[in-house]
């Protein structure tokens, strides 16, 4: 089954059970029995179903022959070769979820009856979950449980199927970060909310998965349709060829809208270039764009968070604080610098907060800790901090964690990571 490379090291002596030898790995729990007929003698306990994770199964993807898809769940291409290996069903179980994003550990994961696999974020190569660890850390007293040591992987924050490739193409940093896990909308379409948007697809049809029309469902109204701009640093979109009217949008958010999905995704302009919260911003079809002076060159554009703005209409109970934290690039070579992003706003009311001044801790590959604090924030609620860490090498993942504390209750914290590559 691959050896230790694959199942971990022992977490203990083998033991008995119920007539049963079984022993614990890092990743697994081995079980042999000996009443079985030989070939199904061996065989892996099915922990997984003990960490009561799911999600609901979805219909079968149409006219689309290539997909693994087993009981309402998609195995995707990355994790078939491993599966497949370790004896699919009938050694790793059936699936339990779609195929999940962590955000803590900036990697994708997805759990099955006996084992669960990930990869993380920017790699090809496909591990198994500590489920041995897992359990064995909620029953340290049971035989075979000899180590001390564990890794949670069962958290709160997911980013599940189907709308994982789209997110792994457009990248969080466009999206924001998951708000919701998926839901049966009002009109029967399968819809996730995320900061910057709200994605959504027919349970029947999964190629079908497209954008809500945020600005729209959060107050934001059309304007009227105007002539071409004479600024340079415009381009007019013509919307109705009879009268030649349209509206002009600037060149640079042309270009960040082709590089994010195109105007496909973005629909057409709705208004003109306004300024909210001190910044300009202008409204297309399906998300907002943001300009932020003040923000370091490459990060300047960005999506605007309409996502809790949208949630509060679906009865969401945010938190006194609002906090949004990103990195400008999330692989970075080993010695370049990286700037943090932070955003802090009064999450009932969406209005960004001034003069408040986020800390960070930076968790390095050697498990130093550096702390750090961020300017004061803008007007706009954004602060932004350069950080070098020298001595990085290709393949280290950095952690981050940024907090803004609150009167009278817990800090608001977030975290995130980048790979050095």
């Amino acid at each position: 089954m691959g050896g230790e490379r694959t199942l971990g090291t022992a977490l203990g002596p083998a033991f008995q059970r119920d007539g049963k030898i079984l022993q614990y790995t890092e990743n697994a729990l081995m079980v042999y029995d000996e009443s079985k007929p030989v070939g199904d003698r061996f065989n892996f306990e099915p922990l997984g179903i003990s960490f009561q994770v799911s999600d609901l199964p979805l219909p079968a993807p149409e006219n689309q022959p290539e997909t693994r898809f087993i009981n309402g769940y998609i195995i995707p291409p990355e994790f078939v070769t491993l599966f497949d290996q370790l004896g699919g069903v009938r050694f790793a179980g059936y699936p339990l979820t779609q195929v999940r994003w962590n955000p803590e550990k900036s990697r994708y994961e997805q759990y099955f009856e006996k084992i669960g696999l990930y990869h993380r974020e920017g790699e090809t190569s496909v591990y198994l979950l500590p489920y041995g660890l897992v359990s064995c850390r909620r029953r340290q007293a049971e035989p075979g449980c000899s180590a001390t040591t564990a890794d949670a992987i069962i958290g709160a924050e997911y980013l599940p199927q189907p709308f994982l490739p789209i997110i792994k193409r457009l990248g969080q940093d466009f999206t924001g970060a998951p708000l919701s896990e998926p839901y049966r909308a009002a009109d029967g379409m399968l819809e996730q909310v995320y900061e910057n948007v709200v994605l959504a697809v027919d349970p029947g049809n999964l190629r079908t998965i497209g954008l809500r029309p945020l600005p729209l469902l959060t107050g934001y109204q059309p304007g009227p349709l105007v002539p071409p701009s004479s600024d340079q640093r415009m381009v007019f979109i013509m919307l109705d060829p009879v009268s030649g009217l349209g509206h002009n949008v600037p060149k640079l958010f042309i270009e960040y809208i082709a590089s994010h999905g195109g105007a496909e995704l973005s629909g057409n302009p709705i208004g003109e270039l306004f300024e909210e919260n001190g910044m300009p911003r202008q409204c297309f079809q399906n998300y907002c764009l943001d300009f932020d002076p003040s923000a370091p060159a490459g990060a300047q554009i960005r999506p605007a968070s309409l996502g809790r703005t949208y949630l509060r209409g679906q009865n969401y109970q945010p938190a006194q604080i609002g906090l949004l934290a990103w990195e400008t690039n999330s692989h970075l070579s080993p010695g370049q610098e990286q700037v943090l992003g932070v955003r802090v706003y009064h999450d009932a009311s969406g209005q960004p907060m001034q003069d408040v001044e986020p800390t960070v801790e930076i968790t390095l590959p050697n498990g130093t800790v550096k702390k750090l604090v961020f300017p004061p924030t803008s007007s706009a609620g954004n602060t932004y901090l350069g950080v070098n860490l020298p001595g990085l090498k290709t393949g280290d993942l950095i952690t981050y964690k940024v907090c803004v504390s609150q009167p009278g209750g817990a800090p608001v914290c977030v975290s995130d990571s980048w790979l050095a590559r």
